[in-house]
């Protein structure tokens, strides 16, 4: 097959980028149209105003038409429920914008861990050496533990 030429069926609105719609949008006196909002809304809205003239640059389709028919004929055929998407779209948009921003969740002061340990002397030692900052050896034992615990808060000359 040869293939010479690919056309683009869509019009200049679908083949706009949001970036260029928002600009095409805020120079036109649409100046509720933010980076924010979808770019299906605002191709929706500017049907709807009959504001179609925007200019663009010339794009060529990247995918070939072999490849085009070889998903059509993998893709199964099934019952297809059509549903206005730019119509849902704008129905969830209003819904994020009417409900105020989550507040970010708060930090834990200490990390929990995975999995607790018994309340055991030695491991309360270990985390009293932790908390302070005291470096411990892979065979501190109590004694040792202790010692370096006692020894944190003394000046060292």
């Amino acid at each position: 097959m040869i293939l010479n030429k690919i056309d683009d069926p869509r019009d200049n609105l679908e083949r706009a980028r949001q970036s260029e719609l928002i600009r095409f949008a805020q120079a036109n006196g649409l100046k509720h149209v933010t980076e924010q909002m979808p770019a299906i809304l605002i191709r929706a809205e500017l049907r709807a105003r009959g504001m179609t003239n925007i200019r663009i640059p010339r794009r060529d389709l990247g995918s070939t038409l072999n490849s085009l028919r070889q998903y059509a004929e993998s893709s199964p055929a099934a019952k297809i429920v059509e549903v206005n998407a730019a119509a849902d779209l704008a129905r969830q948009w209003a819904e994020q914008q009417a409900r105020p921003p989550e507040p970010p969740p708060a930090k834990p002061d200490k990390p929990k861990r995975l999995v607790e340990r018994p309340r055991s002397e030695i491991n309360q030692l270990r985390d009293e050496c932790k908390r302070l900052n005291i470096k411990m050896e892979r065979r501190d034992n109590m004694a040792t533990l202790k010692a370096k615990i006692e020894a944190h808060g003394k000046d060292p000359a």
